[in-house]
């Protein structure tokens, strides 16, 4: 006899312990292969593997948007279109509008990437 478990995922669209959450209910054989597929044992678990992934997934945004910025920076026979310093500065958080000149903001962009280097 096989005792029946209940595995979270988060998100989902049941609110369960004050957070929203998906869950199954699975044999005591299952439990493994479905933490293999993202299931949590518990509610606090799925939750910390939904932050960890969101803060993954924004430190390779992060890490690409310096990666683009180091490239576009160290061509000097092609400086950066406006458009590339204005995606460069948005994804890096820099505020910047349209008065500020494209000389102004790939300093800024250069001394955020150096900054986030030194960090």
């Amino acid at each position: 006899m096989t005792n029946p478990t209940m595995l979270y995922k988060a998100p989902g669209p049941y609110e369960i312990h004050g957070g929203h959450f998906d869950y199954i209910i699975v044999e005591e054989e299952e439990i493994e292969a479905s933490k293999a597929n993202g299931w949590h044992l518990t509610t606090p678990e799925a939750k910390e593997a939904r932050e960890a992934q969101l803060q993954a997934e924004a430190d390779a945004r992060e890490a690409e948007a310096e990666r683009l910025a180091q490239i576009a920076l160290s061509d000097e026979n092609k400086p950066p279109t406006r458009d590339e310093l204005e995606q460069m500065a948005t994804s890096l958080g820099l505020p910047f509008d349209g008065r500020t000149s494209d000389k102004k903001l790939a300093k800024l962009i250069a001394a955020a990437s150096a900054n986030s280097d030194a960090a």
